[in-house]
């Protein structure tokens, strides 16, 4: 293990700002506190981190206090670098509101990261796109939940899907922070897919982990293919193998 990211790290919190201190593993963070009391540590946020987005649920948008237009003049004077739009479903949209939104948020220069299921046509109008449960998912809620695995086919589909629209694509895997074998399965199918960055964490976005894992492999050498029931994928250092069924990765050093 190397402290190199071939894919970078990013981080989601919705905690209080004022209890976490290092902000420097992270290349964005997305968070949710604005509080008068905390502005200091929100300064120090986003003094620290190269991109920081603010959280915003896109379903219950006309419920915001403060209302869109007053927060948004808020986040434009912090500086922050865009919105992260959760619970983005663009059916459950009227593509007035959802075409309203965007524009909303690229008339004043935000860039936006979507979280949810959107449909094609707004997928290019957006400049990330989440997979939450990104194989490392749980059942239950984010306050009584047990740790669980998304299945690998439907999560390669979706990949495959938001690939084929040009799509920056980051991901968010659940998990404890002591399995260590569950976090580097994780990590190592972001590098077999080409993802744009990775989070490991606790469903209920309160406490940051640290990461514990990183591969510096190189570039890869071809794109993954299916072997014997495994996914395998050459990288300059060596090769990534991983078994969806037994839900279990290792690198096979060149």
């Amino acid at each position: 293990m190397t402290i190199h990211d071939l894919i970078p790290r990013f981080c989601v919190y919705y905690g209080w700002l004022n209890v976490v201190h290092d902000w420097s593993p992270y290349s964005f963070v997305i968070f949710a506190d604005q509080h008068p009391d905390r502005r200091n540590r929100l300064e120090d946020l986003i003094a620290e981190v190269p991109e920081t987005y603010f959280y915003i649920d896109a379903l219950g948008i006309s419920q915001l206090n403060p209302p869109l237009e007053p927060l948004l003049d808020t986040l434009e004077q912090l500086n922050i670098s865009g919105i992260f739009l959760d619970r983005f479903n663009t059916s459950e949209l009227t593509d007035r509101v959802t075409l309203n939104l965007i524009q909303t948020l690229k008339d004043r220069h935000f860039k936006i990261i979507g979280n949810g299921e959107i449909t094609p046509q707004f997928l290019s109008s957006i400049d990330k796109c989440m997979i939450e449960g990104f194989l490392g998912s749980f059942i239950g809620t984010p306050d009584n939940f047990q740790y669980d695995y998304a299945p690998f086919i439907p999560t390669e589909e979706k990949v495959q899907h938001l690939s084929a629209h040009n799509t920056e694509i980051i991901a968010i895997s659940y998990g404890a922070e002591n399995n260590l074998d569950k976090e580097i399965y994780c990590y190592l199918s972001t590098q077999l897919f080409d993802l744009n960055a990775f989070c490991y964490a606790n469903p209920s976005l309160m406490t940051p982990y640290a990461p514990n894992v990183s591969y510096d492999l190189g570039k890869p050498l071809d794109r993954y293919h299916l072997m014997k029931g495994v996914f395998v994928r050459e990288f300059e250092k060596g090769t990534i193998i991983i078994d969806p069924i037994k839900q279990i990765s290792s690198i096979k050093p060149r």
